[in-house]
Parts: C-alpha cells; structure tokens; sequence
C-alpha cells in the first residue's frame, strides 16, 4: 500500500482485512491511524508525524529501520510528538520500551499505554512510574483507568522492594527484577524539652505505615529519597510536625516543647471577676475550641510564645497581647473596659447631611435627616474612621472613653454640592435646622403642635398665643427640628443667626411673603446664615395681590441652595437685586422666575451670585424667565460664576429697556447666544476673560459700545447671521473685531 505525498489524505487507513499485507508507504499524509490486521507479515511500515494511534499486533517481520529486509524497510515515524495512544502486543522485536520511552521524552500527548509480553531491560524505575500516571487500553480496544504493561522487565540500577511491591500493585502482571534491596528503617524517638518531664498520652500520626515500639519510639520502612510527613502528640506538650526524607537506616530524635499551664483572670475596671468572657486567642489551643472563663472569671490552656486576641463578655471587649517565656506556670489579669454607647454625625456648612455613609470599626452606618448613625456600641480606644457622601470621602479620628460618646464630622471644603443633598419632602410639618440651644418663640391659634427637636426629644405645645420653648438639655446645637399639628401657628420667632435652613412651612399660616421679602428686622436677624430653603416657605404669598422681592435676599452670603417652584403660583412684580451677593450659591433651580409674568425688573436679580461657591460648580441656568416686555436686565448676572448662556436663557424677554452690564466681570463665562431683541449695552461683556465665543442673533449690526468687551481677552470669535457678516465688519464701531467675526454657521459647537 503506498499513499505517500497525498496530503489530503486524513481519514484512519483501516487495512485490517489484508493479512498478507507487507509494505504501508503513507510519509506525506494526514492519517491519524493505521488499522492493521490482529497478526500478519508486515515487514515495513512507514508513517506521517500525524499519526495518534499507533497500535501493532503480533506484527512479528516488522522491526526498527534498518531491518534485515534491507534498507527503507523496518517501522520508520516521521514524528511522535502527535501519539496519545500506544498499544504494542508481542511486539519486542521492534524494541517496544525504548519506543515508548522516545514518545514519552519529552511528554506530549501520550495518555493511553497498553504493552503486552514485553522484555525490556532499564537503568531505574522513572519511566515504569511515569507509565503508571497514564491511563490504558483493554483487549477490546475500550479505555481503562490505568496502563496495561505484561511481560518482564529487568533493572540493572539498585532498587527497593518497597518501590517494587508498589509497581507490582499497578502493574500485577509485570515481573520486575534486578538488584532490589531491603528498604531502610527509620526509628523516630521523641523526649521532651523540659528536664525530667515525662510525656504522656502520646499519638503518632504519619504518612506511611508504623511500627508503634512504645508511646514515644516508632519505626517506619521506606525507600530512600521517600518524604515521611508524621506529627506527633503529647500531654502538655506542643505538636511536633515534620517531614523526613529517607536516606539509609537510622534512629532520628526530636525535642517536643513543653508548654507551661496558662491562666487568664478577666476583671471589669472595678477588679470585679467577670463570668462568661468568651475568649479568642491565638494561636488557639485546639482547633475549634470556645473557652469561657469560669465564676472566678477565669480559663487556662497551655501555651508558650506570643498570645494574641479579644476576649468579650456583655460588659465589654479586651485585646489579648502576652508572651509566655521559660517553662514555668504562668498568670495574667486582662481588664475588660466596658462598652459605651457611641453616635456620630455628619454635617456640612451647620447642616445636617442625611444619607451619608459612615465608616465605624469595619462597620457602616447610614445617617438619619439629623445626620445621625444610631447608636453604636463600642469600648474604649481610638478608631480611624470614615464618612462618604457624594462620592467624597473623609477620613477621621474617633476616641472612645470609659462614657458614652459623640463624635461630629464636618464635611466642610469636601465641594459637597447642596443641590445634590436630600432634605426630605414636605410633610405638613414646620422643618427648620437650626443652630442654637436658646429658645425659640411660637404663635398659635391653639396648643396642638408638637415640637419634635430630634435625638427622640419632643415638647408639647404648653398653651395658645405666644409661648417660649428652650430645646432639651443634651441636644447638639445644630438639630433638625420639626413641629408638627402646626395648623395653628401664625408666628415664630428664632434666635439671631440661628437658622441654617427653612425648609417647609408645612400646614401652618405662617408669612415670610412680605413687602421686600425677607427684610423685616426679624427675619434678617434671625436668618443671616440661612443656607438652603425649601419649596414652599412663601406660599403665604398665594392669596395675596403682588409680592414684591426686590432685595428678598440680597448679601446673604451664607445662602448656599435655593429649592426650585420657590416662587411658584406667586404675582411677584419685583427681583431687583433678589439674589445680590449670594456669593456661595451653587445653582439656579430651572423655571425659579418661570410663573413671575408681571414682573418687569430683574435688575442684578444675580450680581455676584455663585462666584464663591464651595461645591467648585459654574452656572448653567435654563428655563429661568418668562416672557414679559420692557424688561430691566441690567447688571442680571454681573459678577456671577455663570459659565454658558444658552439661546433660551434671555429668549424669553419679549423686549428689554436695560441691559447694560448683563454679564460683566463674569470671570467663568466660556460662551453665549445672544438672541435678537436684548439690546447689547455698555459693559455687557466687559470683564468676561474667559470667553472662547459669543453668536448674536441680530440680523442687521447694531452700534457697538467700546466698553462692551472692554477687558476681555484677544481671542473669543464673533458669530452673526451669515447673510450679515459683511455688514457687521462694515460697521465703523466693529473695526477692532473684523478679524474675529465669523458667520454662524461655522460654529461648531
């Protein structure tokens, strides 16, 4: 059969029908397999490196190449990295062990071995024990878990009987021969460290079979080069493990460490002996083992060395750290310091942050609308501790006394954006933070209200018409309060400075919707560093003709969040100056002037507004006016940290009478449209050093004040209409920005 040089040839050649068969010539293909005949008078068989199944059977002419049938004839393989199964039976005159041994060095994918009647001769037992780690093939052809190897095998190098029963017991059918020895006894014996001390209650566990000789002597046969893996055990002693390595027959001795008798008192501070501690140490006595201290508050174990741990009882916690030296019997007092009740809270610019994440010894615990965690039980030291809120996270201190304790995290200078933070909604309750212990003054119709001052502390109304109510002792100065059945309430009156937000009215009638808004002595007073307000505090203002807000809260510097529909359902007919100076603002709520259609005059309605913010935000106002005539813009976001003027932001202004200054000294401002009826005035621009372009949507030039970009930097581009361009830079007063006038459909962003 000669198939040589076909390469497309993959299929098994099953030529198991031709016993006469004498030469297979398949160099040059694809074959995974020759299928022989179970005997026959092949005398040359020559195969691709492709092959995976090499199976002979009785083939008794065939031989290595060369072979006495001359040369190119005999048993030649192109390559063998490719075999995973061999079966070889009755085939010695092709040399089957050295065969195998070709394939399996290096070890490909050989998996399947089955040699039968085999005379081979080797310098050791490597490749027998190699073989021995791969599965095999029965007579039938079907996989078995172990190889096959029959016949005989002689080893010429020293070898040990135990090696040779091992062999024997996967290879029953192999004998093996050659110079076998008897294998070596090792004689392990072990005394303690300790002068005189006897060991008892002794054990002996090992990885290969013993002869136990008494409780501390035992004998073990092995061959050399095999690694004995035992521990041994005794009373008041330390387990002693160890790997021996077999060489010759000897005794090997061990020293065992005695381990002395040590006992733990465990006492409260006042040196009264606690009961029932649970204690942990480590290392532990035994694996598994809860040791509780007795009435006389009490455990002991043996040990030496470093004992770490904690011991914990109902009354508190306690580390264990000592080291036991020498072999003497010793004794310790661990005092439990008892555990306290700990409460920590969250707070930024005097508000209470709700929802934060506080991080307490491995634990964390969320914060309450009062900024609180609850109530931690700890004992005493310190703690390095966490808070995340808004994805900020700071790091902390926190120290526990022998007393119950709180501990307030500021998250000030952590750019915590009071637009982001939850206030809660509207619940017909007054909600109002403040920060003050002195008392607050409450008018109502009837005494039904209750004042709910946080921390599980309330007071009921004690009467109707004005009465005084002083917070509870033991509240921190900044709490979230709450009065609730305020259907009655017409009045309050709050310390100086003391309110950090209103932020609900709730049922009651109270009206902070006056003439100038917020600039009764009283109001001004008492909230001079307001943060934040809510949604409904003017609602008063409803039922009433006009309101004007004409300075409503002009300068106050402390306003640091305003809620959005703030002045919804109201007739307001004046923002002059409303939000002048709130320096730290962050935001503008979307459609806060948006119900104010009668209103004409929003004259530095933002002068300064947000250009300190402590968030790190710029302003990006949308939705904001409504759509009136004759409007006052002048100086509307002069000085304000504003960074982007979309189209719709003045659109909505049917006409403007002043608009001088609109943007001036808007440090942040980046880019602006600027639609078609706002009159472009002195100092509209002036001072906008960060300005990248500014689009007029102006069909027709208009005359170009010089102090409208007057210091401004040299590189913002103009876009106009395109059909205006050459108008624009035909324009005398335009001279000094021909070059930076574009037409609008360039604009790429």
């Amino acid at each position: 059969m000669d198939v040589r040089n076909c390469p497309n040839l993959t299929e098994p050649l099953d030529l198991s029908g031709c016993v006469n068969l004498e030469e297979v010539y398949a160099e040059g293909t694809n074959i995974s397999m020759v299928v022989l005949p179970e005997a026959g008078v092949l005398h040359t068989l020559h195969l691709p490196a492709s092959i995976v199944n090499l199976t002979l059977k009785n083939q008794t002419n065939l031989s290595p190449n060369p072979s006495p049938q001359g040369e190119g004839s005999g048993l030649v393989l192109a390559g063998t990295e490719n075999i995973a199964t061999l079966v070889l039976e009755n085939m010695n005159q092709i040399e089957p062990w050295e065969l195998l041994k070709s394939i399996l060095s290096p070890l490909r994918g050989l998996n399947r071995v089955r040699l039968i009647g085999i005379d081979a001769e080797d310098s050791d037992l490597e490749t027998l024990r190699t073989v021995a780690g791969l599965q095999g093939v029965d007579e039938h052809g079907l996989a078995t878990a172990r190889a096959v190897v029959t016949g005989k095998i002689f080893i010429s190098g020293d070898i040990y009987q135990s090696e040779v029963d091992e062999l024997n017991g996967v290879f029953p059918e192999l004998e093996i021969s050659g110079n076998i020895l008897s294998d070596p006894v090792t004689t392990f014996t072990f005394t303690s460290n300790k002068s005189g001390e006897t060991l008892g209650g002794t054990s002996f566990l090992c990885s290969h079979p013993f002869v136990k000789i008494d409780g501390t002597t035992f004998a073990v046969t092995a061959a050399p080069g095999t690694v004995i893996s035992f521990t041994f055990s005794a009373d008041k002693h330390q387990d002693r493990t160890a790997n021996y390595t077999v060489t010759t027959s000897r005794t090997q001795g061990y020293s065992v460490i005695y381990l002395p008798l040590v006992t733990f008192t465990f006492r409260k501070t006042d040196n009264t002996p606690l009961e029932g501690v649970i204690a942990s140490p480590q290392p532990p006595p035994k694996e598994g083992e809860t040791l509780v201290s007795d009435a006389n508050g009490q455990i002991s174990f043996r040990a030496t060395g470093l004992i770490t741990g904690t011991a914990e009882h109902d009354y508190g916690k306690a580390s264990i750290n000592v080291t036991v030296s020498g072999q003497n019997d010793q004794a310790f007092t661990v005092v439990l310091q008892p555990f306290v009740q700990v409460r920590l809270r969250a707070i930024v610019e005097n508000v209470p942050v709700r929802g934060a994440a506080i991080t307490f010894n491995g634990q964390t615990y969320g914060t309450d609308y009062n900024g609180f965690t609850p109530s931690i039980r700890a004992s005493a030291g310190s703690y390095e501790s966490s808070c995340t809120y808004q994805g900020k996270m700071k790091t902390f201190g926190v120290y526990v006394g022998l007393s119950d304790s709180f501990t307030e995290v500021s998250m000030n200078n952590m750019q915590i954006a009071f637009s982001q933070m939850d206030f809660g909604e509207p619940d017909g309750s007054i909600q109002v933070i403040l920060n003050t212990a002195s008392a607050i003054t409450v008018n109502s119709t009837n005494a039904n209200y209750v004042i709910d001052w946080g921390e599980g502390k309330e007071t009921a109304a004690t009467g109707t018409g004005s009465q005084s109510y002083t917070p509870p002792a033991g509240l921190q100065q900044v709490k979230f309060v709450k009065i609730r059945n305020c259907g009655g309430i017409t009045a309050m009156t709050f310390p100086a400075y003391s309110v950090m937000a209103l932020l609900s009215v709730g049922d009651s009638k109270l009206d902070y919707a006056v003439t100038y808004g917020l600039s009764s002595s009283t109001f001004n007073n008492a909230f001079s560093n307001l943060r934040v307000t809510g949604s409904d505090v003017f609602k008063a203002g409803m039922a009433k003709p006009s309101v004007d807000f004409g300075s409503a809260f002009a300068s106050r510097t402390s306003l640091l969040f305003v809620q959005a529909h703030l002045f919804d359902g109201l007739n307001v007919t004046n923002f002059q100056q409303a939000f002048h100076g709130c320096s730290l603002a962050e935001s503008i709520p979307e459609g806060l002037f948006r119900d104010a259609v009668n209103c004409k005059n929003f004259n530095s309605a933002f002068f300064s507004f947000g250009n300190g913010n402590l968030a790190g935000l710029t302003l990006d106002p949308q939705d904001l006016f409504p759509a009136v005539p004759d409007a006052n813009i002048g100086n509307l976001f002069n000085s304000s940290a504003i960074k982007r003027v979309r189209e719709s932001l003045l659109a909505p202004f049917v006409s403007v009478i002043s608009a001088t200054a609109v943007f001036q000294n808007c440090t942040k401002l980046e880019t602006a449209v600027i639609p078609a009826q706002i009159p472009v005035q002195a100092n509209f621009f002036n001072g906008c050093t960060a300005l990248e372009w500014v689009e007029f949507k102006h069909a027709a030039p208009f005359v170009l004040d010089a102090s409208v970009f007057g210091n401004t930097n040299g590189t913002f581009v103009i876009y106009v209409p395109d059909s205006a361009v050459a108008a624009y830079k035909a324009e005398a007063s335009w001279s000094g920005f021909v070059s930076r006038i574009l037409p609008a459909s360039q604009k790429t962003v």
